[in-house]
């Protein structure tokens, strides 16, 4: 992975982790207006710029799961397997 590619990824985990709303199928529309207007997280209860380290959006959790993500798919370097 290359510079732009990380710049990329930090910018949609980056975004995830502010607006968790957007990105739970679970919630209905009223729930995401609400929790949009509240600026709170719907699973850990904290602003969303203040995550608990260990709700799902927080950045960390995010970083770590894509993390994941391209190990489990072996990314571009056979290395990673």
């Amino acid at each position: 992975m290359g510079v732009a590619e990380f710049e990329q990824e930090s910018e949609r985990l980056t975004h995830i982790s502010l607006n968790p709303w957007l990105y739970d199928g679970t919630l209905e529309n009223i729930e995401v207006i609400q929790y949009k207007l509240t600026g709170k997280c719907h699973v850990c209860g904290f602003p969303a710029r203040h995550h608990r380290d260990d709700c799902v959006f927080s950045y960390p959790q995010l970083y770590f799961a894509s993390i994941t993500r391209d190990n489990v798919r072996g990314g571009e370097d056979e290395t990673n397997r």
